[in-house]
């Protein structure tokens, strides 16, 4: 299967910030919801690019 250039680059994305990397998703999670912290949706986003990436293909009528 043939990787996405988005794919690609997605994969060697650094954490948002680096004091997040070892922060449980939950709490990046609660972070996220009560104080809207971008940081910690980054982060999120980071770890679960995949899930994000199909996500969005399978809402998306073009994968462009």
């Amino acid at each position: 299967m043939t990787r996405s250039p988005l794919a690609r680059v997605a994969r060697h994305l650094p954490p948002a910030d680096p004091g997040l990397a070892d922060t449980p998703d939950k709490h990046l999670l609660a972070c996220y919801l009560s104080a809207a912290d971008q940081d910690a949706f980054a982060e999120l986003v980071r770890r679960h690019r995949r899930a994000v990436l199909a996500a969005c293909r399978q809402v998306l009528a073009d994968a462009a």
